[in-house]
């Protein structure tokens, strides 16, 4: 069977293209081609009409991309897709060209010569389903806003910490009160002059107990004035005027999540009930401890059970650490071990929020976070590890088609 291998490197203005057989380091083909989708659709014809020409069944495309248009078309043409990092790329353009020259061309070939000798190195791309890849989209466009609302809360911290440290004695930026108190004193000046009733009633409208109004208002009397920032109020109000709008953006968000994820789990059930099984995917990753529906719904965006099937979810998901050793620190096994990096940021934080709430709620995962923390390893290290060992039995149960079961412990959890 003879394959044509495809390297493309693409940029916003043109799309190089070389084509090779895999038996031989002979271009048979190359254009430089313009990034405009009839264009596109120009070299795919051609590409089709090459293989045929040359007896091929079966064409191999490398791409420094993930997800694009130029991907979709590569895919729905019919052509096997996988995706190369640009430091592959590098090391191996420097390795064939001995001038070190870097241009499109060369990148496209060095592409080709990592799919006929690396392919093994490289990720093949799937196409996705609509609802899947639009559900993936959500959780990522969620992700990025949940980083803005944390960016205010860190810049509402900073300048309240400067001009009116008292009124973070009291609530913190993050609490849904905390706007209501400040609307209500707004400057040192105002909380001493701020009367007990309006305390109490303000905290009575926003249901708040774990501290009395009398406390509060001992608090705000002490607040002393500084101006050294001139007038910070209105930069404040804006501020907190973005954060509302932010919280708003990701409830619109998680319902929208929410409901793409029960369209995802019914089409999945009536492909189950299709073939005698009564369980989802959904249904399993939903029932590990700590996980709630925005982690269960990146782990489906993001096509945790086929990663796990695959064998690859330990480093996608960055419970595999890296370890660097060699010469005589690999004889006295003294490797240095660090976080992995190279792998899913979207997965590796929900898997990341999955443990640290687990650890709460779950007697076996408290008793063997315990366990790891007891033999001085750190929080990062310990949850990693809980991660990798949550991760195998998630494994066991795609596989059985069960629902989480929590091992017997010695002791009840103290969290």
């Amino acid at each position: 069977m003879k394959t044509l291998l495809v390297g493309v490197d693409w940029g916003r203005e043109h799309v190089q293209f070389v084509a090779e057989e895999e038996d031989e380091e002979r271009v048979l083909w190359k254009d430089r081609s313009r990034a405009t989708p009839k264009a596109i659709d120009v070299v795919l014809r051609h590409i089709r009409r090459l293989a045929e020409q040359n007896d091929v069944s079966l064409v191999r495309v490398a791409i420094e991309q993930k997800a694009s248009r130029l991907v979709e078309a590569l895919m729905d043409a019919g052509f096997e897709v996988w995706f190369v990092r640009p430091q592959q790329v590098d090391l191996l353009r420097e390795l064939m060209f001995s001038s070190k020259a870097k241009d499109d061309l060369r990148d496209a070939r060095a592409m080709v010569g990592l799919l006929r000798s690396m392919r093994s190195a490289l990720v093949r791309l799937e196409s996705l389903q609509p609802e899947r890849a639009e559900l993936r989209s959500l959780t990522r466009a969620r992700k990025s806003l949940v980083a803005d609302r944390t960016a205010l809360l860190n810049k509402l911290q900073s300048t309240f910490h400067d001009c009116f440290p008292e009124l973070l004695e009291i609530v913190k930026p993050n609490a849904q009160w905390f706007t209501s108190l400040w609307r209500l004193v707004r400057t040192p000046a105002g909380a001493r002059a701020t009367s007990l009733d309006d305390i109490r009633s303000l905290l009575k409208a926003s249901r708040v107990r774990k501290i009395t109004p009398e406390e509060v208002h001992a608090r705000l009397v002490e607040a002393t004035d500084y101006c050294g920032q001139g007038d910070w109020t209105l930069v404040v109000e804006l501020e907190l005027e973005r954060l509302e709008l932010v919280r708003k953006q990701i409830k619109r968000l998680e319902a929208t999540i929410a409901g793409k994820l029960d369209a995802i789990h019914v089409a999945e059930r009536v492909r189950r009930e299709e073939a005698g099984e009564t369980l989802t995917n959904v249904e399993i990753i939903d029932s590990l401890p700590g996980v709630g529906p925005v982690q269960t719904s990146v782990m489906v965006a993001e096509q945790l059970p086929e990663l796990i099937e695959a064998q690859v979810a330990r480093m996608v998901t960055g419970v595999a650490p890296v370890l660097k050793t060699t010469g005589q620190r690999q004889t006295k096994r003294q490797g240095t071990v660090s976080m992995r990096r190279a792998c899913n940021p979207y997965l590796r934080d929900a898997v990341h929020g999955m443990v640290e709430r687990a650890i709460g709620v779950d007697p076996w995962v408290c008793e063997q976070y315990g366990v790891l923390r007891a033999r001085g390893h750190t929080h990062g290290r310990a949850c990693r590890q809980m991660g990798d060992r949550m991760l195998k039995r998630l494994r066991a149960m795609l596989r059985e088609r069960t629902l989480w079961q929590s091992p017997p412990t010695q002791k009840r959890c103290a969290a």
